[in-house]
């Protein structure tokens, strides 16, 4: 696991300083090269990495799926790390063939993200709950990033457009990493508390269900609240001067409703804590 996040992450953090450095000190280094490869090593290499090797245990432990295929998880990481460090080579030395390292990187990230959605879709799971909608709506985002930075890169016309940049931090990073990091907030706090308190009940007071720990319809209708908050994200990369403030607004309106989701677990928490103190005292 250490190669698998910690060594991208010292080298977008080296990426990082360099680029201190050059405007600290006025060097006449390619900044804008450099943002890029910067870029890439922290969301491929050490958020990509970071987010498959989570997912290998928490997807089919929480979300009851097939287990991952042994020779992804085996060859996805390495195989990244040096597809990125071959990239970032070429796109330092202006090589003609950068482009198209850079789609077989984008396409090895839609492969995990494709084999994600893929045991999703196995999941014995009877009924979808909010974590499996959100993480399937994090890797469609994925997908559709890793798709349009390829065809970015390969096609001049649409790596020209000042948008693309904007539309890609989107997909990624509000449709990707937060769709997916907020679904397993919704499935591990609700499990943590469900736990601690069946372990502060001592096998006599039990814990109640996790359902009543967060119910259902909060969850949902606060994904509703991302999605549309996504949706106008998206919308204002293309008009800004119509949708900016809208999804702004929509975005702050969607992250306070997940804050106020957790609150209430919270809540929850300390009410039963409270009551299992009490009735373990009495029975004492």
């Amino acid at each position: 696991m250490r190669l698998d996040f910690l060594s991208p992450l010292g080298v977008t953090v080296l990426l990082g300083l360099s680029m201190l450095v050059n405007l600290a000190w006025g060097l006449s280094w390619p900044l804008l090269e450099i943002t890029g490869i910067h870029l890439a090593w922290g969301l491929v290499g050490w958020g990509v990495l970071l987010l498959s090797g989570v997912a290998y245990v928490v997807v089919p432990m929480f979300l009851l799926t097939p287990a991952f295929p042994g020779w992804l998880t085996r060859l996805l990481a390495p195989l990244l790390f040096l597809l990125l460090a071959l990239w970032s080579g070429a796109e330092a030395a202006g090589w003609s063939g950068a482009p198209v390292l850079a789609a077989v990187v984008a396409a090895g990230c839609g492969t995990f993200a494709l084999a994600t959605l893929w045991l999703l879709v196995r999941s014995k799971r009877a009924r979808l709950d909010a974590t499996q909608r959100y993480w399937r709506l994090g890797l469609a985002c994925a997908v559709g990033g890793a798709a349009l930075w390829a065809v970015g890169r390969l096609w001049p016309a649409l790596g020209l457009w000042s948008g693309l940049p904007l539309l890609l931090g989107m997909l990624l990073l509000v449709g990707g990493f937060m769709s997916v990091i907020t679904g397993m907030l919704y499935k591990i706090v609700p499990f943590l508390i469900w736990l601690h308190l069946q372990n502060a009940g001592q096998g006599r007071v039990l814990a109640p269900n996790m359902k009543r720990i967060l119910a259902e319809n909060a969850m949902a209708r606060q994904m509703a609240a991302h999605a549309v908050a996504l949706a106008l994200l998206l919308a204002a990369v293309v008009r800004p001067a119509w949708f900016a403030w809208p999804a702004g607004l929509a975005l702050l309106l969607s992250n306070l409703w997940l804050l106020v989701n957790l609150w209430r677990c919270l809540q929850v928490y300390r009410r039963h804590l409270r009551q299992i103190g009490e009735q373990l005292a009495a029975a004492a």
